[in-house]
């Protein structure tokens, strides 16, 4: 099992960087061309909650499981002359509602902000991300956690659960969330090859896989074949990840069978 998934992120990157051409860098082939040779980033996270104090995310962890996938070291928040800037603008707010004649409980959350992304003095981009999690009408309560403190509202599930748009008839607004906008990000500058490595959780510590899913998805159909052909060479978990991502693209329901994806595959170059 560790072979393999050793042999899945070697090939994952080769089988990117195969379908790119006349680069000069090939160990890097599929990043975007202002970041071929970054080696090192700095992490600045920036975050308020109005006057809850005790609330803190982890921005800056998600950001560097990121970058040690792409290969990347995050420097030191001391250090000066990093190759790139990652910065996290986030604000939120607790969201309280009544439940019964005496109880307000803070089971909803609000959380906005901004993805910066820059080479100094050379590029920079930015993604907005928003998620609110309304307070549910009823509620049980919970023996593990009191929901009368501000600092328990449920301000990690904007960031697990706010991936891409809400389905139909959820609790979420219709933004993207934290997660799915840095996937799509690190995707986008870092290269598709670093969302395919995402997959395993192994690779991800299990904290980037259903986020790498999200924005394989995203990039439709032109990423159907590499997802495919990516079936070669994945572990067991990454596989689940692939089929996750062809089925929302393609609507098809053949889970991680590839030879089934193959041939659905080759009925589709056939009607061209």
């Amino acid at each position: 099992m560790f072979s393999m998934r050793i042999v899945f992120c070697v090939l994952a990157g080769a089988l990117l960087v195969s379908c790119q051409s006349n680069t000069s860098n090939k160990q890097h082939a599929d990043r975007n061309a202002f970041y071929q040779d970054v080696n090192t980033a700095k992490v600045i996270v920036q975050e308020s909650y109005g006057a809850h104090k005790g609330i803190a995310l982890p921005f800056k962890s998600t950001v560097e499981a990121w970058l040690r996938i792409a290969g990347v070291a995050v420097a030191g928040d001391d250090a000066v002359g990093a190759d790139c800037i990652i910065r996290i603008v986030a604000e939120g707010e607790p969201l309280k509602a009544a439940y019964g004649s005496s109880r307000e409980l803070f089971t909803g959350a609000r959380l906005s902000g901004t993805i910066q992304i820059e080479r100094p003095s050379i590029h920079k981009d930015e993604m907005r991300f928003s998620v609110l999690i309304k307070p549910p009408r009823g509620f049980q309560g919970s023996d593990k956690v009191d929901y009368k403190l501000p600092e328990n509202a449920p301000f990690l599930s904007t960031l697990s659960d706010g991936d891409g748009p809400p389905a139909t008839g959820t609790d979420k607004t219709a933004f993207d969330g934290f997660k799915f906008r840095l996937a799509t990000l690190m995707g986008k500058y870092f290269g598709r090859s670093v969302l395919l490595i995402a997959l395993d959780d192994y690779n991800s510590h299990g904290v980037l896989r259903e986020s790498a899913v999200e924005a394989l998805a995203a990039l439709g159909k032109p990423s159907v074949p590499y997802l495919i052909d990516a079936f070669r060479f994945s572990s067991p978990e990454a596989e689940k990840g692939v089929g996750e991502a062809l089925e929302k693209i393609t609507g098809e329901k053949y889970g991680t069978d590839a030879k089934r994806w193959n041939e659905w595959l080759s009925r589709q170059e056939q009607k061209r």
